[in-house]
């Protein structure tokens, strides 16, 4: 009897084992598998860092020539060079930039590169320049420059108060150019074509002198301020533009025309207003300096050309703008 019980204990304990060995052979089994996985991912990230290691190793040295001194940014794949200062000690009628130096292509026209400068007047880009930063040319005596067909950046103040940079400048064949804040401050564009494939910002356009302007179709976008202070007697707005911003066109005291189509549906704060200043006269006309003056603003004498029942012409008769029909635009 005693036998039978120690044989029934022994053939239980090791159905116990087993069953034992079973459950954890089924918890392990997904450990180690996840295990290998993570250590296979580990392996990867850590073989993807030292390409990145690799590739991130750059060398930045600035050099000079007889014109301008260039910063040369070094990588494996991707080198390029900028112009950083224009140094020469003579004036240049017409000033060509070069596209490489050391064979490595130069792409951008640096900030401040020509800021101040005196001794420039043409400026011929090549190809090969792409962006053209904040305050490139500021304030200089450029008074023409030629585009590449890449530019793709004119950063903000790139060409603000070059005052004799007159009616040479076509930015209309450049496909996605982005334009910075007072670009062309203070220069005279004299007409300017906006396209679709351009993008611009608030204050792009501002005080640039526009006495023609062409917004071609596709044009999804207005912006603040964006053609403020300038000349232009008469703009047609695309249908493919819903609002017109706050002082969108504020101060454009010439402007007796506009167009605007039933898809614009919201006429923001100031977009047709001009600024004018008040000061308290002494009875024999001149300033009272006892006062300060006043600045206040009344509306452009613009007519607004819509459609009948549209939200332009509503607009029109609750701000006291004149309004006619479309037709005789």
């Amino acid at each position: 009897m005693t036998l039978l019980l120690i044989s029934k204990l022994y053939n239980d304990i090791g159905i116990f084992v087993e069953c034992i060995i079973k459950i954890a052979l089924v918890l392990l089994v997904p450990i180690v598998v996840c295990y290998m996985l993570y250590e296979i991912i580990v392996d990867k990230d850590d073989n993807k860092n030292e390409k990145v290691d690799e590739k991130v190793k750059v060398e930045e040295i600035v050099v000079k020539d007889a014109q301008f001194e260039y910063l040369k940014h070094i990588e494996e794949n991707s080198s390029y060079a900028k112009i950083i200062k224009h140094i020469a000690f003579d004036k240049i009628e017409k000033l060509y930039i070069p596209d490489k130096i050391d064979d490595i292509p130069i792409t951008t026209i640096g900030k401040e590169a020509f800021s101040y400068d005196k001794l420039i007047n043409k400026v011929i880009l090549p190809d090969s320049i792409i962006i053209i930063e904040e305050e490139a040319f500021y304030n200089s005596t450029l008074n023409e420059i030629i585009f590449g067909n890449k530019i793709r950046k004119i950063g903000a103040y790139a060409f603000c108060n070059c005052t004799e940079l007159e009616s040479k400048i076509d930015i209309s064949k450049l496909c996605n150019l982005t334009i910075g804040k007072y670009a062309f401050k203070n220069t005279m564009l004299g007409n300017v074509v906006i396209t679709p494939n351009m993008k611009c910002e608030d204050f792009s356009f501002s005080n640039s002198k526009i006495n023609k302007m062409e917004i071609k179709e596709g044009v999804t976008n207005l912006y603040r301020c964006e053609f403020e202070c300038n000349d232009m007697e008469k703009v047609k707005i695309p249908n493919t533009i819903t609002k017109i911003p706050k002082n969108c066109f504020r101060d454009c005291s010439l402007l007796e025309k506009v167009l605007i189509p039933s898809s614009v549906i919201s006429i923001e704060e100031g977009a047709f207003e001009k600024t004018l200043e008040y000061h308290p006269r002494c009875l024999d006309g001149t300033p009272d300096m006892r006062y300060n003056s006043r600045i206040y603003t009344v509306n452009i004498k613009v007519t607004i050309y819509c459609e009948a029942g549209s939200y332009a012409q509503e607009y029109a008769r609750k701000n006291g703008f004149n309004c006619r029909p479309i037709l005789e635009f």
